[in-house]
């Protein structure tokens, strides 16, 4: 009996220490809105890409500005005005600066990291025996490695200092970079759609 109870415990203590400590990777569903956010017609959004290198952060910025102006809505590369982050103005003067561009909102994406990950996928493939048996309709399981990047994208705007919305999307990047940021963008702007930030 002692041994049930003690083994009981264990189980108990284990379960506990599984549904606490939770996944340090960031799920799909790791969204969020502000409840003071409320929704309104932006004129020009900011593309702010945070990333070490110039040229991969041009690309997404204007990729961004680029899938954005296929949906009627104004952006602008933030690399064109701002080249250098560790050469930023204080806030106040940011802030006169980007208003003087006329931007009144803000897309920042930072890249959070990378990882390996192993994806298994099963297909009907159409087999003789399905005619005959529905129990036995066969498919075929592929299993193979895939790198995912994990993006935080936020949004703000200057009803306030902080971020109205936060997302965290998990991209592929086995499948080359122009896959990659179309996933990130389709991903970003169906939840900003969704969450009816724009």
């Amino acid at each position: 009996m002692k041994s049930v109870v003690l083994a009981l415990a264990t189980l108990v203590l284990v379960v506990v220490h599984i549904a606490c400590g939770g996944s340090k990777l960031p799920s799909r569903q790791d969204t969020w809105i502000s409840p003071a956010y409320a929704k309104k017609k932006y004129e020009n959004i900011l593309v702010v890409a945070r990333l070490q290198e110039k040229k991969a952060r041009a690309y997404v910025e204007k990729e961004t500005v680029s899938y954005m102006k296929e949906r009627r809505i104004k952006g602008t590369a933030a690399i064109d005005h701002v080249a250098d982050f560790s050469a930023m103005p204080d806030s106040a003067t940011l802030h006169k600066q980007l208003r003087d561009l006329g931007v009144d909102g803000a897309i920042v994406i930072n890249f959070l990291g990378k990882m390996k990950g192993v994806v298994t996928t099963s297909a009907y493939d159409g087999g003789f025996y399905s005619v005959f048996t529905p129990d036995m309709i066969p498919y075929d399981i592929e299993t193979y490695g895939v790198s995912l990047a994990y993006v935080k994208v936020d949004f703000l705007n200057w009803d306030s200092p902080r971020s109205q919305f936060g997302t965290t999307v998990e991209i592929k990047l086995s499948n080359g970079r122009e896959l990659a940021i179309n996933e990130l963008l389709v991903n970003t702007f169906r939840r900003l759609f969704d969450y009816k930030v724009l």
